[in-house]
């Protein structure tokens, strides 16, 4: 073997050895919950779960229909027997309903709602707004809510959802626009 072969195995050795050390560095990453699956299948309707970065079981097997958040830090974003969908906190405990209008969430969940300003949330039958640390940064409070574009948001404390085809048509004579403070903006041509 001449010295230039001894070279290159000697740095394709130690790449290997940094790749495999940095991914086991990031894959124990101490911070927030992970999702697994039963029978490690990633079967979309299978039984789906989360623990924590010790291998804890923190959300047990089945407990939700579906675990759309992967990995995250503050909040996931789950499918409730129920039907509803929710976001829990790292305890699994129940933030609020997240408001979901085209489709269901994803990995492209800030993309498809707003710019990652905000997003819609329920409580109580009203719509509020949390950022994407799980905080309620806008009351739920209106009846009906556009998303976030721009740095601001259409919406309305009293309104009426007129079918359209398969979607509804938000309709109101007091809606108005409103920051990401939840400041009144007046009407927004």
């Amino acid at each position: 073997m001449n010295d230039r072969m001894k070279l290159l195995l000697k740095y394709s050795l130690l790449t290997l050895i940094f790749l495999s050390v940095s991914n086991s560095v990031c894959a124990q990453s101490p911070v927030g919950l992970y999702h697994f699956y039963e029978n490690d299948s990633a079967d979309y309707f299978g039984s789906w779960g989360y623990k924590n970065s010790a291998g804890d079981t923190i959300v047990p097997l089945g407990k939700y229909l579906k675990c759309y958040t992967h990995q995250f830090e503050y909040f996931a974003v789950v499918l409730t027997k129920e039907g509803r969908t929710i976001a829990i906190d790292t305890n699994d405990t129940e933030l609020f309903e997240v408001c979901i209008t085209d489709a269901m969430p994803d990995n492209e969940f800030v993309e498809n709602h707003g710019e990652g300003e905000l997003f819609k949330i329920r409580i109580n039958e009203l719509i509020g707004f949390a950022n994407f640390n799980g905080d309620v940064v806008i009351e739920p409070q209106f009846e009906c809510a556009g998303n976030f574009r721009d740095g601001k948001c259409w919406v309305a404390k009293k309104c009426e959802l007129i079918p359209q085809g398969e979607y509804l048509q938000m309709q109101s004579n007091e809606g108005y626009y409103i920051d990401s403070n939840g400041n009144n903006l007046g009407e927004i041509e």
